[in-house]
């Protein structure tokens, strides 16, 4: 028969000195498995059904920039002359930026290729 008490303990301590280096290493995979809150993607969010602008709510977003391009000409000064042709999110959607009206901006087909997914500033 196996006494449960003496096997714990030969096992608790061959893992004692060995205790500090493999907290380190489960702390250090659980930093890189889990995001920080408000950064990543969240597992509870879902991406919106559509994605894009279509129809009225693309209407009014062209209304508001008045049909012209909405980037910027240099480093973020002045505005680009350029007729909008393209509607585009503020924050890319494929980082969970929502399709409503606010993360919204009409872009010419140049600045919208040059944006691409990446953030705002």
């Amino acid at each position: 028969m196996i006494d449960w008490t003496k096997a714990l303990a030969t096992a608790f301590a061959a893992i004692t000195p060995m205790l500090p280096c493999l907290l380190a290493i489960f702390g250090a995979i659980f930093a890189l498995v889990v995001p920080l809150p408000r950064r990543g993607p969240s597992f509870l969010q879902k991406q919106d059904s559509w994605r894009r602008f279509q129809g009225e709510p693309r209407r009014q977003i062209m209304a508001r920039a008045g049909h012209r391009c909405e980037g910027a000409v240099f480093l973020g000064w002045g505005r680009c002359p350029e007729e909008a042709t393209e509607v585009d999110h503020v924050y890319p959607s494929s980082r969970y930026g929502p399709t409503t009206l606010g993360n919204a901006q009409a872009l010419c087909c140049g600045h919208n290729r040059r944006k691409g997914a990446m953030r705002p500033p």
